[in-house]
């Protein structure tokens, strides 16, 4: 067992998820590191910056600044994956956080927000689709039937099977 076991075991239970599964999640997007932070351009310009009819996928960066109301540092708060679980800024104020872009890398709020994000996802779409959709948005399929990110949901699946008897 790791030093963030506990807190897995008491959020998981309290969203009804299967803490190995938790802690397979922590390991594929983060290697247990609670400080990773990863800003995402793209998702910025496609979901975070799209609401402004002014502003397109080829504008940069310091042309968001000059648009009337912008935070920008909420901006990029919200294109930013936080902590142990890589929560998404913009998915988490969508889902009602409205605390400070850095308590997200504290490990009990990382593992509170992610786990409501995958409970969500899981509920919707089943275990496979959920993990697929936790890291991608949605359960989206290639031609062949498979994930887009087929190869993130396999990792995390073994990865749970490594965990099983941390929480048996």
């Amino acid at each position: 067992m790791n030093l963030y076991d506990n807190v897995i075991i008491e959020t998981a239970k309290r969203f009804v998820l299967d803490p190995a599964l938790v802690k397979a999640i922590c390991r594929k997007e983060s290697n247990f590191n609670q400080y990773v932070m990863r800003f995402e351009p793209w998702f910025m310009i496609r979901y975070v910056i799209k609401r402004h009819k002014d502003i397109y996928p080829s504008a940069r960066l310091r042309e968001f600044a000059n648009i009337p109301n912008m935070d920008i540092s909420e901006t990029i708060f919200r294109s930013t994956s936080f902590g142990l679980m890589q929560v998404m800024g913009q998915v988490c104020r969508e889902l009602g956080y409205r605390g400070k872009h850095g308590r997200l890398l504290d490990i009990e709020t990382n593992i509170i927000w992610g786990c409501k994000i995958l409970k969500g996802k899981i509920d919707r779409y089943g275990q496979k689709g959920g993990l697929s959709a936790y890291n991608q948005g949605n359960d989206r399929k290639d031609d062949t039937g498979k994930f887009v990110n087929q190869k993130y949901v396999n990792d995390v699946l073994r990865y749970r099977g490594l965990y099983e008897h941390d929480f048996s």
